[in-house]
């Protein structure tokens, strides 16, 4: 998150990061229990702000949902651009906003670990980010009984960018599901760590 103010009408004007591509936010609240905050991003681009975006939040770090009272309104001066605003009524103290529900290294630290010692899954890591020197974890799912040359091959790349947290939360169910790590049901899948 870059810097905040308020306005006159007592709105808390938001602006993004150097780096983060006038995309990405993730900030903390604190001292709002029952208070109904309006946030204003003033000038961000359409195309990342324009359509069905909706702002998570969450009151422990961990479980998200979405913040449905958002408003598209178009920048007065520029083309393409918008006034991306939301608000919230807050039932705790405390709490995360993000972009999307954030999918941290810690997290993907924590599911690797959980899932290292099944039989069907290979994780290993395979080289280092660039900037931040962050672990890059292949995580293969296979059956070791079949032979290589009976197996198709299928590489499914989770995410690029730090924003695209979707890719990662949606390659974590699918190694959920490839490894049956969780049961389920007739009525469909019960929630895993990734849900």
């Amino acid at each position: 998150m870059g810097e905040w103010k308020t306005d006159n009408e007592g709105r808390i004007l938001l602006t993004h990061a150097p780096g983060a591509g006038g995309l990405w936010y993730h900030f903390r609240v604190d001292g709002v229990l029952h208070k109904n905050l309006t946030f204003v991003f003033e000038d961000v681009r359409k195309d990342f702000f324009g359509g069905r975006n909706l702002p998570a939040i969450s009151y422990d770090g961990t479980h998200w949902h979405f913040i449905k009272k958002r408003f598209i309104l178009p920048h007065p001066d520029t083309a393409g651009r918008v006034r991306f605003l939301f608000s919230h009524m807050f039932a705790k103290d405390r709490a995360w906003i993000a972009y999307s529900p954030p999918f941290t290294p810690t997290r993907l630290a924590e599911f690797v670990e959980e899932i290292r010692d099944h039989p069907h899954v290979n994780a290993r890591v395979i080289c280092e980010t660039p900037l931040r020197k962050r672990p890059l974890t292949l995580l293969q799912i296979t059956n070791p009984d079949v032979p290589l040359n009976e197996k198709k091959t299928i590489l499914i790349l989770c995410r690029e960018d730090a924003y695209e947290t979707a890719g990662s939360w949606v390659g974590c169910g699918m190694v959920e599901l490839f490894t049956l790590k969780r049961s389920f049901r007739r009525s469909g899948q019960t929630p895993g760590r990734c849900f």
